[in-house]
């Protein structure tokens, strides 16, 4: 076990999502960062976790 997946399984919020789903959710945040360390592969934490300047989320026209 990696230590993202020791920090995420043993946050106290994941004790309220059922066994079932913490994989699930797990596996879509791994998903989310390999596809932005893609296409920024420097980039921080902050940048990740910020908003853009205009309030908008960016690369949601993938959808």
């Amino acid at each position: 076990m990696n230590n993202f997946e020791r920090r995420f399984y043993s946050e106290p919020e994941t004790a309220n999502i059922p066994v079932g789903y913490l994989s699930t959710a797990k596996g879509i945040f791994e998903k989310i960062l390999i596809d932005i360390q893609q296409v920024t592969p420097y980039a921080t934490i902050e940048d990740i976790l910020s908003e853009s300047s205009d309030g908008e989320m960016q690369n949601v026209d993938e959808f």
